[in-house]
This record gives structure tokens, sequence and C-alpha cells, in this order.
């Protein structure tokens, strides 16, 4: 990590947009979100607080809905 964990809880704690924060975070440490977030959890912030981390929907490429066909 380029950041120490005391800079890093000082950056989340500032933010206006926390759950952006951890993102930012994570792409300038190069790292998880999820390392950020244990960072931020040793550094004191409470894991309530925290953002949680998002499961990625099952997307069909196109953006529209997948389409049933039956055979006749």
């Amino acid at each position: 990590m380029e950041m120490s964990p005391e800079e890093i809880v000082r950056d989340y704690r500032t933010a206006k947009n926390k759950g952006k924060q951890v993102t930012i975070l994570a792409e300038l440490n190069g790292c998880t979100r999820e390392d950020i977030i244990a960072v931020l959890s040793a550094g004191g912030i409470n894991p309530k607080e925290l953002p949680r981390s998002r499961k990625k929907a099952n997307v069909v490429p196109g953006g529209g809905q997948q389409a049933h066909y039956s055979i006749l």
C-alpha cells in the first residue's frame, strides 16, 4: 500500500461520499476494496458504517432482458 493506515482512515473520515472513497482508496493503493475495509475496521471505523460489497447482477449483454423462445 502506498498510504499508511492512518492516512487511509483520515481520508475516509473526511470524505463526503464514503462508498466511493473506499473504491478510490483501493485504486490509489493498488489493493482491493476488502483490503481497505479491513484497514478501516482495524483503524477504529465501526464495521456497521462501512459500505457492503456489492454482488454483480447477472446482466444480459445488450442491456435488454433475455428472450425466451419455445420451439413448436
